[in-house]
């Protein structure tokens, strides 16, 4: 067990442990004050903003579900699963980061874990998540900067897993000409 933890545990790891921690900590401070002063100016002028008339705008909402409008009214059910995600991508981020450097795999988990915090927050203390951005123009469903991590960490985790990972392949015993499953 020992051995486990001081590989994991080198002082490369935990250098880029400590950046990735404060890369996700930053994303998330810049999806709290967009929040804050957009989403909040917003609300409480009543008046949306428009960016690029007909095409891009703010507009304040209150969501109380998921991604495009599904689990609605299901706050505390999506704020659980936020935050054991959270949880799991803090304490998967060193693991990944002692094994050989794979930029593309420990982006994608800083941007999600970005993302997965950033509505948690809204989700604990408002019980809704604060949505402002919205495309006009293709009548895309309104969301945030904390959204936008989401789905960019996800797409960069399926390109990692489609195109970059590879299974590390067990050795074989051969001493006894039985193969170790």
């Amino acid at each position: 067990m020992k051995n486990f933890f001081s590989k994991i545990f080198t002082k490369r790891v935990l250098i880029t442990y400590c950046i990735e921690l404060a890369v996700a900590g930053l994303l998330v401070l810049a999806d709290l004050l967009t929040k804050i002063y957009i989403w909040g100016g917003i609300e409480s002028s009543g008046d949306d903003i428009s960016l690029i008339e007909g095409v891009i705008s703010f507009v304040a909402v209150k969501n109380t579900g998921a991604a495009f409008g599904i689990l609605e009214n299901s706050t505390r059910a999506l704020g659980f699963v936020s935050l054991v995600a959270s949880i799991v991508l803090g304490l998967a981020l060193p693991v990944v980061a002692s094994n050989k450097p794979k930029q593309l795999l420990n982006v994608s988990l800083v941007l999600i874990l970005a993302g997965a915090v950033g509505n948690l927050y809204d989700r604990l203390a408002l019980e809704y998540v604060r949505d402002f951005i919205y495309f006009e123009l293709i009548d895309f469903a309104v969301f945030n900067v904390a959204d936008s991590c989401l789905v960019v960490g996800t797409i960069f985790l399926l390109i990692y897993v489609i195109f970059f990972y590879r299974p590390v392949e067990k050795p074989k015993n051969t001493s006894s000409g039985v193969e170790n499953d």
